[in-house]
């Protein structure tokens, strides 16, 4: 059994790799993860409906916010 090969590329061959990956995403309308990403989170971020708070907690955070604002004089 022989031993597996390794070879390293250098800094100017990943570029031109990544470069030329990213060339061939724009000729085919294929989007690259950071657009696919990009795309979902605008998706998420209109859509999104939160869960109201409970009640008590809701208040609970309120009087947290007027001591704050009565200690710090805002």
């Amino acid at each position: 059994m022989s031993k597996p090969r390794i070879s390293f590329l250098s800094q100017d061959e990943l570029k031109a790799i990544h470069n030329a990956s990213l060339q061939v995403l724009k000729k085919t309308g294929i989007k690259s993860l950071g657009e696919l990403a990009h795309q979902k989170v605008k998706e998420i971020l209109a859509t999104h409906k939160p869960t109201p708070l409970p009640e008590d907690v809701d208040r609970e955070i309120f009087c947290i916010l007027q001591r704050a604002e009565a200690e710090f004089d805002l």
